[in-house]
């Protein structure tokens, strides 16, 4: 009877291991702090505002729904760690790999991630209002839709992003590397553009009304039925494939024929 008993025990263990070590822990709050071990962790809608966090381990910790408004988040370790739905308004986090963090929903607007790996995300819909992504990675990302208004995205790679009715105006994109990205009804009014790489960018139906094109890279770039009006586009460093009805591209300079 003992020796069927020990064997059952064995069995349970292997089909249903310890939940200590399938489910998330709460923390004790003396570990929240910079630096701390947080790993697979269980901060769901926790209050995070004003924290250093700084270099905290917080790989695949689960943090939806969280309050992490001004956290101090530079040099964390966010691998696989769940952000979803997340406030992360002002938050910090600068140089931080995030090609595995789950950001779906989160709120990253006037937030600091310049330098960061964003790579391949979907963020489709994101709020990045004012945010800081100055020299930040986001080659391929899903940013379709996502709000972008006022964001400094100077120096920032997004060759191959799809960016299809995203809402930059007023954004900063000088020396961008918008190289295939998909920009098509995306609205660009009133944004820097100055000595940005759009070489085979798709920019039909998008509206960039007093947009400065100027010094820009627009080498086989597709620009049918879109908005150029009061657009500045001068010593282009190569001319579209395609341009809107009454627009010339000659001498390396856009020009309205009407």
């Amino acid at each position: 009877m003992k020796n069927l008993f020990v064997l059952t025990s064995i069995l349970s263990l292997i089909i249903n291991p310890l939940s200590s070590k399938a489910d998330h822990l709460k923390p004790k709050l003396r570990e929240i702090i910079s630096g701390g071990k947080l790993f697979h962790v269980d901060l769901k809608s926790f209050d995070l505002r004003n924290r250093d966090l700084e270099d905290s381990n917080l790989n695949s910790a689960d943090l939806t729904g969280s309050d992490l408004r001004n956290t101090k988040l530079n040099g964390a370790n966010l691998k696989k760690a769940n952000l979803s739905n997340s406030d992360m308004r002002g938050a910090n986090l600068s140089g931080i790999d995030m090609r595995e963090t789950i950001l779906r929903g989160a709120n990253l607007s006037r937030a600091n991630i310049s330098n960061a790996n964003l790579s391949g995300l979907d963020l489709k819909g994101a709020r990045l209002k004012g945010t800081d992504l100055n020299n930040a990675n986001l080659s391929r990302l899903d940013l379709r839709g996502a709000n972008l208004r006022e964001a400094n995205l100077s120096n920032a790679d997004l060759s191959g992003a799809d960016l299809r009715n995203a809402k930059l105006s007023g954004a900063n994109l000088s020396g961008a590397k918008l190289i295939n990205a998909n920009l098509r009804g995306a609205s660009l009014t009133e944004t820097d553009l100055k000595r940005a790489n759009m070489r085979s960018a798709d920019l039909r139906n998008a509206k960039l009304v007093e947009s400065d094109l100027s010094y820009t890279d627009l080498t086989d770039a597709n620009f049918r039925a879109a908005n150029l009006s009061g657009v500045r586009a001068k010593e282009l460093k190569g001319c579209p494939i395609l341009l809107p009805i009454r627009w010339v591209c000659e001498n390396n300079t856009l020009l309205n024929t009407n």
